[in-house]
């Protein structure tokens, strides 16, 4: 007959101090983020607002799962039409227009020309959407995972839980 002897915590497991410890690091994190969000908009008129949250728990992980998740939003239109795109488009711009942003880039230019008039009846091609989110999301998705993996690490250290 073989026995296994079970493998117990050296201390009780805290959650509290690993949340935290999560929360910490995503709120270091959430600024540098919507830092990013707001680089293409550095030549608009007008600030555009972006709200930071960081959401632990349940409503974090999305459909039953437990996660954390750092959320930056806007509710300025100008932002959403230009990151997703629109199908059509009613402003008639002037010939020498030339977009402030490009597809795929955070940067912003000067940009050239403007709006002309708005024709509800003669409807344009859409604006190309930039993908400023997507863009966001794809270079600090590393950095977050690698981040989180560390503040667990520091969490388990600091509750002395360990496997002894």
């Amino acid at each position: 007959m073989i026995k296994f002897k079970p493998i117990k915590p050296s201390t009780q497991f805290r959650s509290s101090i690993f949340r935290a410890k999560l929360r910490e690091t995503a709120e270091a994190l959430a600024p540098k983020m919507a830092a990013d969000m707001k680089k293409p908009t550095r030549t608009w008129q007008g600030d555009v607002v972006f709200e930071t949250n960081v959401a632990i728990g349940a409503v974090a992980g999305g459909k039953g799962k437990s996660g954390i998740a750092i959320l930056v939003t806007t509710e300025d239109k100008r932002y959403k039409f230009v990151d997703e795109g629109t199908k059509v488009r009613y402003a008639t711009m002037s010939p020498n227009f030339r977009a402030k942003t490009k597809v795929n880039s955070l940067t912003a230019s000067a940009g050239r020309g403007g709006m002309l008039f708005v024709n509800k009846k003669r409807p344009r091609p859409g604006i190309k959407a930039r993908g400023f989110t997507k863009l966001v999301q794809k270079k600090w998705q590393p950095e977050f995972e690698d981040r989180m993996d560390r503040a667990l690490f520091e969490a388990a250290v600091i509750s002395r839980y360990n496997t002894k």
